[in-house]
């Protein structure tokens, strides 16, 4: 409406529009009719720009990457501090939980797993506390208690089971886990994939650790859904401004795919400053590899969302078997 008829009327006239607007104005399936196969690859390039303002924003990290020093990021310490968070709770529970949990011999005790204070310990919770879980009615809550007061504290997760009520759905709704004869607790996925005892996998720090131990990595950095840095390893110069930009970046990345019909993105690769970056991102918690290549493969792609996956399970509300003291 805005054009003049000779305007459009011009074969020579050159009208540049945004992919948002086009596929806005004729819809995603009459846009998708008319590109051809080659332009269905969905080159990130043609795509808008994640950053609002892409060459300031780069400049400035950039330049801020060679100017600092290898010394401790006093500002993510700061505000870490002044803002009570998640990663400051792991720092809490791996400093005063250690002597209230003895080792246990021969397999593995979840009594004896280190947990986010965030996380709910049905030995412990109140009714009100077990009715925060994703499933859990004041009558389910009302079971668990009365099971653990006829029974003494639950051993296992998995003796959820044994309450009336309490089917595979709704047990995977309040851990997050399949229930199974096996009971295959799901912290052993990520103690395999890194080699850590699952014991300690809530230990964030040594998770970033060994990721950056496997070959083809240099870092790692493990972000909140606000952009907070959790835990990182060897990028200590960039990994606050990397954190903060991955909620923005992936839901404008998320947005614009929608928009031409494609699916979920599992993860995104960056080249900042000669460095690559491959982001995997959920609603809770982003993980952020650093390669010490100029490529990625496929193998080191599943890796990254396998161990993104596990960690989003990791960090998310759910039950768990504790102490009661």
């Amino acid at each position: 409406e805005c054009l003049a008829k000779e305007t459009l009327t011009n074969t020579d006239t050159k009208i540049d529009l945004s992919l948002r607007h086009v596929v806005e104005s004729v819809g995603p399936e009459r846009l998708a009719a008319r590109i051809t196969g080659e332009f269905r690859s969905y080159d990130i390039d043609r795509l808008v720009d994640p950053f609002e303002e892409p060459d300031d924003l780069l400049r400035k990290i950039i330049k801020k990457r060679k100017q600092q020093s290898r010394s401790p990021n006093a500002r993510q310490f700061a505000a870490m501090v002044q803002r009570p968070s998640l990663a400051e709770a792991v720092s809490e529970t791996h400093g005063t939980s250690a002597a209230a949990r003895k080792h246990a011999k021969g397999v593995d005790s979840e009594l004896n797993f280190h947990e986010l204070p965030g996380n709910i310990n049905i030995n412990a919770a109140s009714m009100d506390e077990l009715q925060a879980l994703k499933g859990v009615t004041r009558e389910r809550a009302a079971e668990i208690i009365a099971y653990r007061e006829a029974h003494g504290e639950f051993k296992s997760i998995f003796e959820l089971q044994h309450i009336p009520g309490i089917n595979k759905t709704s047990f995977r709704r309040i851990t997050g886990m399949t229930a199974t004869t096996k009971q295959y607790h799901r912290r052993r996925r990520l103690s395999g994939l890194l080699a850590i005892e699952p014991d300690k996998i809530t230990n964030l720090d040594l998770v970033a650790g060994q990721l950056v131990k496997k070959p083809g990595f240099s870092g790692c950095i493990i972000s909140d859904s606000d952009g907070l840095v959790l835990a990182q390893h060897g990028t200590e110069k960039l990994c606050e401004e990397i954190a903060a930009i991955i909620p923005r970046m992936m839901r404008r990345i998320g947005e614009d795919m929608k928009l031409i019909g494609a699916g979920r993105v599992g993860t995104v690769s960056i080249a900042i400053d000669g460095v690559l970056y491959t982001i995997a991102a959920s609603r809770t918690v982003a993980l952020t590899a650093v390669h010490d290549e100029h490529h990625v493969s496929e193998t080191d792609l599943a890796f990254i969302r396998k161990t993104q996956k596990e960690l989003a399970w990791l960090l998310s509300l759910r039950a768990y078997v504790g102490p009661t003291s």
